[in-house]
């Protein structure tokens, strides 16, 4: 099994296989999601895909913290992306990132509903388009 968002809707998707069986693909039709948004990492100082980082989301909700990891599974991996649920909030009051290399990248007032790449050490974020 892999989790990632095939679609690129904001909602988590996931993929499986089965022994001596096909594979397939399971995309999230939930209708009521809420507000919620994708973080992609990309360091400069370490690793490229930044697997160990520490993304922080705050709303008027609280906080929300999800680490970047490698792997997943047997002969899987999840798909590089942090998705964060924010229910009913819109704005994310302050996404921080503290990168494997130990330095740290804090943003303010960003829209939810969003994808966006963060680079280590970058001023702005970079956000995906559809």
């Amino acid at each position: 099994m892999a989790n990632g968002d095939w679609d690129r809707d904001l909602r988590g998707d996931f993929a499986v296989s089965y022994i001596e069986g096909g594979a397939c693909l399971v995309l999230n039709r939930t209708r009521e999601v809420g507000a919620s948004l994708a973080v992609r990492l990309r360091a400069r100082r370490c690793a490229r895909d930044a697997v160990g980082a520490i993304v922080t989301v705050v709303s008027t909700r609280g906080a929300r913290t999800a680490h970047l990891v490698a792997g997943g599974g047997y002969l899987a991996a999840n798909e590089n992306l942090l998705l964060f649920g924010l229910g009913g909030d819109e704005v994310v009051e302050t996404l921080t990132v503290r990168w494997p290399s130990g330095s740290v990248d804090e943003f303010e007032s960003l829209s939810a509903g969003q994808e966006v790449i963060v680079v280590e050490g970058g001023a702005v974020l970079l956000p995906v388009p559809d």
